[in-house]
């Protein structure tokens, strides 16, 4: 199906440009949320190595998941390096969870005076994008006496029953 542009009013082509953007958004809503970030989708997890066994870990969840599930899925992630990387228990050493004001750029196709136009990165809307970001010390064995480290594998596991993942 072809739409002329040209003979539909403006208010026709903003309701047009709504209905699309609400369909993309709920498409990409039903997606799986937990996965690593990539140029496209700028959601998911982004790992980084610090030190030896020192790792940064950073969830964006942008607008589509909740605060709690974001800090979840880092914790998940950072579960994820200690055992990928054949440790076995982990201490956060450094959380900053929060929503934060996020611009959505698109381009916006407008005709002036019967002329159509692309005008490139039209701000659309700003939203509030939900980033969890975790420092982690790994180790094989945890110190004598202390309680703050977790166990990577309870961790992995309690996250993934908690949201249906496959183990």
């Amino acid at each position: 199906m072809v739409i002329n542009f040209s003979i539909l009013d403006h208010t026709r082509v903003k309701d047009l440009k709504i209905i699309t953007i609400l369909a993309l958004a709920f498409l990409h809503v039903s997606c799986t949320s937990y996965r690593r970030d990539d140029y496209f989708n700028y959601h998911g997890f982004v790992d980084k190595r610090l030190g030896r066994d020192t790792f940064k870990i950073t969830y964006n969840g942008r607008l589509f998941i909740d605060l709690e599930k974001a800090i979840d899925f880092c914790l998940l992630r950072c579960s994820e390096i200690t055992l990928e990387r054949g440790y076995k228990y982990f201490r956060v050493t450094e959380s900053n969870n929060g929503i934060y004001p996020h611009l959505i750029r698109a381009d916006s196709h407008e005709t002036i005076t019967a002329i159509p136009l692309l005008i490139a990165n039209t701000i659309i809307s700003n939203v509030e994008e939900v980033v969890a970001v975790n420092i982690i010390v790994c180790k094989k064995t945890p110190p004598p006496n202390s309680n703050e480290f977790y166990s990577a594998e309870k961790i992995r596991n309690l996250i993934r029953d908690k949201y249906g993942m496959p183990k």
